[in-house]
């Protein structure tokens, strides 16, 4: 049981479409749904809902349009995000110790400091776990239970010793789950290069939280 985080990109034309962010949402999302299988091939969540645990984390909204989501902006909103979240790190130490667990909760090497959280928030801008965007999906790794890895399509079908990136199509439901097998720090670093930069001014963004 995971929970992780999707920016989901819509157009204009995609809200007046379907009449309402929520209703946009769920047209980009369905086809990635479990329903009731667990891990089926071409399925992401079995519950979502917008903002949740990653709620603030467009300048401190669910919901943000392109244009506003300014570079210079985004670094001070980083830093400040990164302090805060140092704070809750402190406070998780001085109740339970120092130790790998601790560090673990936060994804926190041994040598992480203030400073270098700061450092990584600030160069990543903007992040997420998922970005979806005209039913596209694209995903560093498939999330698993526990905040683990759980196979892609292409494992599934090849084997464990698979290696790579992962391409699974749904022509039914127009469709793609793309996994780029990379690291947490190698995607973290070039999402806001790859998925938001690129986007059209007027380009909604809206941060969702789902469940595996």
């Amino acid at each position: 049981m995971s929970h992780a985080s999707c920016l989901v990109a819509l157009t204009d034309d995609e809200l007046g479409e379907h009449g309402s962010v929520q209703a946009a949402i769920e047209f980009q999302m369905l086809p990635f749904d479990e329903n009731g299988e667990w891990f089926k091939k071409g399925s992401r969540w079995d519950w979502w809902q917008v903002g949740g645990r990653y709620g603030g984390r467009l300048l401190g909204r669910d919901h943000a349009r392109r244009r506003e989501l300014v570079e210079d902006v985004l670094k001070v909103y980083q830093r400040k995000r990164a302090h805060e979240t140092w704070l809750e790190f402190e406070k998780e130490l001085g109740r339970n110790g120092d130790s790998a667990l601790v560090r673990s909760l936060y994804d926190f090497g041994p040598d992480e400091t203030a400073d270098t959280l700061a450092e990584k928030y600030e160069a990543r801008l903007l992040t997420a776990f998922a970005f979806l965007r005209q039913r596209r999906w694209h995903e560093a790794e498939r999330m698993g239970w526990w905040g683990g890895s759980a196979q892609t399509e292409c494992e599934i079908d090849h084997g464990p010793d698979y290696k790579g990136k992962c391409l699974h199509t749904s022509k039914e439901l127009n469709a793609r789950i793309i996994s780029w097998a990379e690291d947490w720090d190698k995607w973290a670093s070039r999402f806001w290069q790859r998925f938001v930069k690129p986007l059209d001014p007027d380009t909604h963004l809206v941060m969702v939280d789902y469940h595996v």
